[in-house]
């Protein structure tokens, strides 16, 4: 096994653990029910390998196959590799593209049934019986990716046979049998009629979405962003085309600003669980609300007792200023390294800045400053001492 970081350290750890009682299992012709779990490679595209994980036994292995599950169940790490290392991935060398009907040889006519066997196994929404043949014992192997779930114990594949029909819904059906609809207009009402997004990606992935010249197995890595991409696209619904427009939002766009809001270095995993969602929706729907600037920025709540700071806000009231002069006073605030921030306001004084200073010593040195260089203009300033401020959450 390679592990290519220190945080892998704990993986192995826990594999080493399970290897031995694992390796005692694993033959070369079984039946298992598959999730169904496929996966397309994309190392040599376009001729890559593709196949099935079965676990080698008909147990509840079948059931826990997606993140969702994990995460619902509130799987360990250590519960998660348990169930993954006991899966094995029969591989067979595909190309891309179905072999054309009519000009099949002997290696070809295998190609075709296993595909045949995958893109079943890849329309079922339920986990389907499979009799497993291997051509050589599965190797003791683990691959970690930031992408797809961990594969595990790969061996190469001779066939597949379903031992039941795949239970397969409706939309599902439509869909994969018409051959003029784009892949990204069937993701879309598929996903519209709550198929899982696992699902889909799954189906991207065999070739099985598409119009029929454009069909063809695409890896697994890339069905993952491409789904997530249509998906979240999908969802936005809204007018990018300036900040004076109105921004049409869904309801998963208000209740990750709900979740930021309380929160804002909440991880995009831990607000995906929250929402019952993947993470990379959730970053990219948060990338498009910057974007459009509804997000326009995070701010810090800063504890000033805790840093010996003391917070103050002025009202100043100016007396008929010439429009230089207040320009002068506005440049005084920006460059003076206390005033923190100021506004412009229209109503009974006119401008607002606040203040951090270490003593109130030093406050009134600056209140001074100001009345001596702006006397022309200042006629009075009102303070309030801001001993706590508290985050308005407004979703």
């Amino acid at each position: 096994m390679k592990f290519s970081d220190k945080n892998n350290q704990r993986i192995r750890d826990i594999l080493i653990g399970q290897r031995s009682a694992v390796s005692r299992k694993l033959p070369i012709h079984f039946s298992g029910k598959s999730a169904p779990e496929l996966f397309v490679g994309r190392i040599g595209y376009p001729y890559i390998n593709s196949g099935i994980l079965t676990p080698s036994e008909n147990d509840n292995i079948s059931n826990f196959a997606t993140a969702e599950e994990w995460s619902k169940n509130n799987f360990s790490v250590a519960n998660v590799l348990r169930l993954r290392g006991q899966l094995i991935y029969g591989k067979s060398k595909m190309n891309i593209r179905p072999p054309v009907t009519g000009h099949q040889s002997p290696a070809t006519t295998g190609q075709s049934r296993l595909l045949q066997v995958t893109q079943e196994l890849a329309l079922s929404s339920k986990p389907v019986s499979t009799e497993i043949f291997l051509k050589k014992k599965p190797t003791m192997q683990f691959t970690s990716d930031a992408v797809f779930r961990p594969m595990t114990n790969p061996a190469p594949l001779k066939k597949a046979i379903l031992e039941e029909n795949p239970k397969v819904s409706k939309k599902v059906d439509y869909l994969t049998s018409d051959y003029d609809v784009k892949a990204t207009t069937a993701l879309k009402e598929l996903y519209q009629s709550n198929i899982k997004v696992d699902h889909l990606q799954k189906l991207l992935s065999i070739g099985l979405l598409g119009t029929k010249i454009r069909r063809r197995m695409v890896p697994t890595r890339w069905s993952i962003t491409a789904t997530d991409d249509t998906i979240s696209k999908q969802h936005l619904e809204k007018i990018l085309l300036d900040s004076s427009k109105k921004i049409k939002l869904e309801d998963i766009d208000l209740e990750i600003l709900k979740q930021i809001s309380e929160n804002a270095r909440k991880s995009a995993v831990d607000i995906a669980t929250e929402l019952n969602t993947t993470a990379r929706i959730i970053t990219y729907r948060i990338k498009q609300m910057i974007k459009s600037k509804l997000i326009q920025g995070f701010r810090i709540a800063i504890n000033y007792k805790k840093l010996g700071i003391q917070f103050y806000k002025g009202f100043i009231y100016l007396d008929t200023p010439k429009k230089e002069r207040t320009e002068e006073l506005i440049s005084y605030f920006k460059e003076h390294k206390n005033i923190i921030h100021h506004v412009k306001i229209i109503g009974n004084w006119d401008l607002e800045p606040e203040f951090e200073v270490s003593s109130e010593e030093e406050f009134n040195k600056i209140l001074t400053d100001i009345k001596d260089k702006f006397s022309d203009i200042v006629k009075n300033i009102d303070i309030i001492t801001i001993s706590k401020e508290h985050k308005f959450v407004y979703f």
